[in-house]
């Protein structure tokens, strides 16, 4: 018998076990009977990266629906339509789906007393605005260090968050609306009997995060169309799911859900 090419081969089918069982591992959830033992390992081993998990990391999403998307241009235009243009604010379109607003010297005088109270006039004066933020969750809100506001909406579909229909505001000291971003694509629906797989959260981390110093702070899955180079842009699209990462210093990653791999949120065509 040749002993060398039994003894290869027994270390090859050693080799597969292992990353069977390691396989199986992972995708365990991590929800109710949870193995702590197992999570701790995991942990150990970004720790050991130099990476950093500051927030419970979701539990037991193995698939996902498929969203259908449309056009967005509709609502990006009529929001156009129903901000105030003068001698101090400008609208610039960005894209069919996506617009700019500033104002250098905006009146709004909203109250600032805590982020909570503010996000409610920020919603509140968009109305006023014609622009509806009822279907929009409160994403981000944050004071910088130079006394003004940031906010962030996302729009909500059943309890996911689509992260390229988006609304950034900026307001400054005083209350005023200084900038407005609008990025929006239209679900149509989810698309009917479809479902993808969704690798597990702990091994996108995995796969992904190496720089030590890394700080993920937020876990997310949700939507994001990743057909950017639409030729005709009334044409529907199938879009699946992501999972987003935000580090503590604000920053964020997407990484496609079934495999894993890094996407960009408004990808240059």
């Amino acid at each position: 018998m040749d002993w060398a090419r039994a003894k290869s081969i027994l270390i090859i089918l050693l080799t597969a076990l292992n990353m069977v069982l390691a396989g199986t591992i992972l995708n365990r959830s991590f929800g109710g009977g949870v193995d702590r033992a197992l999570y701790d390992t995991i942990m150990r081993i970004l720790d050991d990266r130099g990476v950093t998990v500051l927030c419970d990391l979701p539990g037991n999403v193995n698939s996902s629906e498929i969203l259908i998307y449309g056009d967005g241009a509709r609502f990006v235009e009529g929001c156009a339509r129903t901000l105030d243009v003068s001698a101090s604010a400008r609208v610039e379109m960005l894209s069919r789906e996506s617009l700019r607003y500033t104002n250098l010297r905006p009146e709004e005088a909203l109250a600032t007393t805590s982020v909570g109270a503010l996000d409610t006039a920020v919603r509140r004066e968009l109305a006023t605005k014609g622009i509806d933020l009822s279907d929009f969750a409160t994403d981000y809100a944050t004071k910088g260090g130079d006394g003004n506001f940031f906010f962030q909406y996302v729009l909500d579909y059943k309890g996911k968050l689509v992260f390229d229909s988006s609304v950034s505001v900026m307001v400054n000291q005083s209350g005023g609306i200084t900038e407005l971003t609008i990025n929006y694509r239209e679900i149509k629906a989810a698309a009917r009997d479809k479902l993808m797989k969704v690798m597990p959260v702990y091994q996108v981390i995995l796969k992904n995060y190496y720089e030590s110093g890394d700080a993920i702070s937020q876990v997310n899955i949700g939507f994001m169309g990743q057909n950017t180079s639409r030729e005709n842009p009334f044409i529907e699209s199938e879009e699946g799911a992501v999972w987003r990462m935000r580090l503590d210093d604000g920053t964020e990653r997407f990484f496609e859900a079934a495999y894993g791999d890094e996407i960009y949120l408004y990808a240059e065509d």
